[in-house]
């Protein structure tokens, strides 16, 4: 909405994940961006990707940004960015928000993977 790309265009804190279990089948993941308004965070822009490449992040951050443009007249100037461990998503930030904005991954979602994997490997014995 209009008053989420306002929220979006003047957080100094953006957060950016993916979720796959919400996700329509024929896409790969639900991509959420929420910003950090006063101390609210709130859920700004969703995207349904396909794939997870950096092309693919990028043409989302610029789509995402035009948007903000061309609705608020406002360019989006995060400082910081909070973001899960993605390969290809952290560059793009980089690429599109600028070298300056500082690119904060996330210890909680790190220790999730982490979690996953052990299970996966039928290894939850040896961590309980």
């Amino acid at each position: 909405t209009e008053e989420n790309l306002y929220h979006l265009a003047l957080s100094k804190t953006w957060f950016m994940d993916g979720t796959f279990k919400t996700a329509p089948e024929i896409f790969q993941q639900l991509y959420v961006i929420r910003a950090d308004n006063e101390g609210v965070v709130s859920s700004c822009a969703y995207v349904l990707m396909t794939h997870k490449t950096l092309d693919i992040y990028t043409s989302v951050l610029r789509t995402v940004l035009a948007k903000c443009i061309e609705t608020t007249r406002i360019l989006p100037r995060p400082d910081s960015v909070v973001i899960d461990f993605e390969n290809a998503a952290i560059p793009s930030v980089q690429q599109v928000l600028g070298s300056d904005v500082r690119v904060k991954c996330c210890f909680f979602l790190l220790c999730q993977s982490t979690w996953r994997h052990i299970q996966q490997y039928g290894l939850t014995r040896n961590y309980k």
